[in-house]
């Protein structure tokens, strides 16, 4: 039985020292991890930010912009990754400081031999999933029983509202009460995706989000997002357009899944937009992936904010529910092994992820797309 290398993220701004590592992990032969390098810590949390696979990260404590905070910002972008520091000769008392800040492990340069480094490496990623398991555990099970006994009486609230509309129209009741139960409803489908939210979270952090993937048309993604989504754009009071740009391949995803993660971005866009704005959401390929891209027409001036616009914990002026939306999105695409992004201009903030093309179907489709997901589609406020 054979099983996938590890995936380590060396963050090491010394050309060589980079490549003496990366030559002593190599000779681990068989079980050799696969390296990517970063020469700055600011290119490696850009790294773990975009959604790439990495198990563990090999930390050289000597590079120059490692902020305070290095272990917990690393968690805050991808809690899962263990981290490794790599110290100098007689920085052992350097070390252990680091390995009570959160790190798993450290590795003295110079004395590293290639099964050790491979070794320390796969114990520390070891220790980082039982830590994970053990954490999640507790948790899951808190957000289990929360959300039933919280999911019970919303159940029940949405039930007797209905019963009561029902009444209110057999009667004829006035429409300001009907409006009132209807705010009532909304109420209750909010609360029930805010937990919903919570435990896809917990589940991917766990790396259990469930998924069924199987070959995908982007414009079928494209055509269910404009069918369940225009009418809340005119709620909303802004115009939502669509474009595929191109013929698209196949991808391998959980269509659901995706469509998810395409509406969650949506929806932030609708609540940043201003009043008779626009909101758009495009398709097209770009480095060998389906990339879809959701723009509105409102800049993020602080860069820092649109750094963290998909971390649960830190991002700016999103509220709570947005805050949950778009860390769930990341999710979604980091467990389809898929890229995650945002960039912000004078025309407005891109929120984008992009999917590996469904290799068992890569040839582009006989057919053109579906003419109402090819063309420019243009729903909102009249």
């Amino acid at each position: 039985m054979t099983t996938e290398p590890l995936r380590v993220l060396l963050v090491e701004a010394s050309e060589t020292s980079a490549r003496l590592v990366t030559e002593e992990l190599d000779a681990c032969g068989s079980s050799a991890p696969d390296v990517a390098r970063a020469s700055s810590f600011a290119d490696a949390l850009t790294t773990l930010q975009g959604g790439a696979k990495v198990d563990a990260v090999l930390l050289d404590l000597a590079v120059a912009d490692l902020p305070d905070d290095v272990i917990e910002a690393i968690a805050k972008v991808a809690s899962h990754v263990a981290v490794i520091a790599l110290v100098s000769h007689g920085d052992d008392e350097d070390a252990d400081a680091w390995l009570s800040r959160g790190a798993q492990d450290y590795v003295v340069k110079g004395r590293i031999e290639p099964f050790a480094l491979g070794r320390a490496i796969r114990h520390a990623v070891l220790r980082k999933r039982a830590e994970l398991r053990a954490r999640h555990a507790s948790r899951q099970e808190l957000l289990r029983v929360v959300s039933h006994d919280l999911r019970n009486p919303l159940y029940v609230v949405s039930l007797a509202t209905a019963a009561l509309d029902r009444r209110l129209q057999a009667l004829g009741g006035d429409e300001r009460a009907r409006q009132g139960t209807l705010k009532i409803n909304q109420a209750v489908e909010t609360m029930n995706r805010l937990i919903g939210d919570l435990l896809d979270l917990e589940r991917a952090e766990l790396g259990a989000l469930p998924l069924q993937p199987s070959a995908v048309d982007p414009c079928e993604i494209v055509n269910r997002a404009r069918e369940t989504l225009t009418a809340v754009a005119q709620q909303k009071g802004v115009a939502f357009e669509t474009t595929v740009i191109g013929e698209l391949p196949t991808i391998h995803a959980d269509g659901d899944r995706v469509l998810q993660a395409v509406s969650n971005l949506v929806a932030r866009a609708f609540r940043t937009a201003p009043a008779e704005g626009s909101v758009s959401l495009t398709v097209d390929t770009n480095a060998g992936m389906v990339r879809f891209c959701v723009r509105d027409g409102v800049p993020i001036a602080d860069a820092s904010e649109l750094a963290h616009v998909f971390d649960r914990a830190r991002n700016g002026s999103e509220n709570r529910a947005t805050s949950l939306a778009l860390a769930v999105a990341r999710s979604i695409v980091v467990a389809h092994g898929g890229r995650i992004g945002a960039d912000s201009d004078g025309d407005g903030t891109r929120l984008w992820f992009a999917l590996p093309v469904d290799t068992a179907h890569a040839a582009l489709r006989d057919r053109k797309p579906t003419p109402d997901a090819a063309v420019r589609q243009h729903a909102g406020a009249a």
